[in-house]
């Protein structure tokens, strides 16, 4: 009897095993199209099912029809000559990728996926997508070609196309092969990941540019030769979790309004470069931190706006050697964390900027606090310096000079060299 349970127990592990295992099907003929439910199409002789993964390698332009609903494993398209690989079916399926899709052609090979008529790739859990050297995708949509939470696209070539997709908002595209040509790119992503270490002496651009980064932007590295980065010329951008920048990345902010929700951070050796006029809004609930180590440069202003109710905290302890602008919204109680040179400071009226004693303001052009009906308040015990050639203007009701809580209360040393100062309202 014990022989009979343990021959059953060894029959029950085998079909087991024969059922769970993962089939690996080539394309039997890379140059010839056909029936991807055919089992002759494939090597070994079968049809893929769920779990299983695929190779092919084209040869030639070839569609594979009737694409089934399945979930494959891995999916691998090398093809050995400029081609497109075109997935079509007869009835609206999803092919979904749980583990990885890699595309790979070369410097004088284009490999092109087409989604076409009634297919779907779904990207799921931590699946991913890998572009490579020559990979291209056509005929993607935001319906048609999806990224999970969890999932990623690896962007691992230089220049392209980033596909256009329905990217969830804790998906990520990490963008890692950028040397010498500016990618373009769809109006949203996800998670957004800049890291292309090998990365030329080029402002690599966003030719086509987003408007909405509905997870995190963090930029890693521009490469170590000076090349830099931008979001495009003069975009209108939100993104909605935390943006940063760091280690040796340069960031050209070339015009536009950046709408930051999470906050701003730039970290030791990153810099902002003013090669356009910059507005950064600072979310509510969300602090702006230019850490010790970093550097703001370039000649054309960027305005740093606390654009949140409530309190927020702005630090500027990079090596300031460009043109930056505070400002400070109505219902907005910014703490400043550190001292700051100000080509303009605004606090608007209803807004309050609080220092601390030990740190100094200085504004090398325009102070304003407060419009013309409602007081903007500088308070604490910094000490206050408008330069020779600036102007203070202070606006609003009640007591415009005093010891706290109106348009200037700060029990520091204030001083206005040019002398030019307005003071209006009642």
């Amino acid at each position: 009897m014990r022989k009979i349970y343990a021959l059953l127990f060894t029959v029950v592990l085998f079909v087991s095993a024969s059922v769970n295992a993962q089939i690996t099907y080539t394309w039997a003929t890379p140059g010839t199209a056909g029936d991807f439910q055919i089992g002759t199409n494939w090597t070994p002789n079968g049809i893929p099912t769920t779990g299983d993964n695929i190779i092919i390698n084209p040869s030639a332009s070839i569609t594979v029809s009737n694409v089934p609903a399945v979930v494959l494993n891995n999916f691998s398209v090398t093809p050995t000559a400029t081609s497109t690989l075109t997935l079509t079916a007869t009835a609206a399926n999803i092919l979904g990728i749980s583990g990885s899709m890699n595309i790979t052609g070369s410097a004088t090979i284009t490999s092109t996926v087409a989604i076409s008529t009634n297919v779907t790739i779904a990207v799921q859990g931590t699946g991913s997508v890998t572009m490579n050297t020559g990979a291209l995708f056509s005929g993607s949509s935001l319906t048609n070609f999806t990224f999970a939470a969890g999932s990623a696209l690896n962007y691992a070539r230089d220049g392209g196309t980033i596909p256009l997709a329905g990217y969830n908002a804790a998906s990520t595209v990490n963008i890692t092969g950028i040397v010498s040509t500016s990618p373009s790119a769809p109006a949203s992503f996800g998670n957004f990941i800049w890291n292309c270490v090998n990365q030329a002496n080029i402002a690599a651009t966003l030719s086509s540019i987003p408007t909405t980064v509905t997870g995190v932007a963090t930029i890693n590295s521009t490469g170590s030769a000076g090349g830099g980065f931008q979001w495009g010329t003069s975009p209108a951008l939100t993104i909605t979790g935390a943006y940063t920048i760091n280690n040796n990345s340069i960031v050209n902010s070339a015009g536009g309004t950046i709408t930051c929700n999470g906050g701003l951070v730039v970290n030791s050796g990153a810099s902002l470069n003013g090669s356009g006029a910059t507005t950064y809004n600072i979310g509510t609930g969300t602090n702006l931190a230019l850490n010790s180590g970093s550097f703001v440069t370039g000649a054309s202003a960027q305005t740093f706006v606390m654009a949140g109710t409530g309190a927020q905290t702005a630090t500027f302890n990079a090596l300031v050697s460009g043109v930056v602008n505070l400002t400070v919204n109505a219902t907005n109680a910014t703490t400043l964390g550190s001292s700051v040179i100000l080509n303009n400071l605004t606090v608007v009226g209803g807004g309050s900027l609080i220092t601390s004693g030990g740190q100094t303001v200085t504004v090398n052009a325009i102070a304003t606090l407060g419009t013309t009906t409602t007081n903007g308040t500088i308070s604490g015990g910094a000490n206050f310096t408008v330069n020779a050639n600036g102007s203070l203007s202070i606006a609003g009701t009640g007591a415009a000079i005093q010891s706290g809580g109106s348009a200037l209360g700060v029990s520091g040393t204030v001083s206005v060299l040019s002398g030019a100062i307005t003071i209006n309202g009642t």
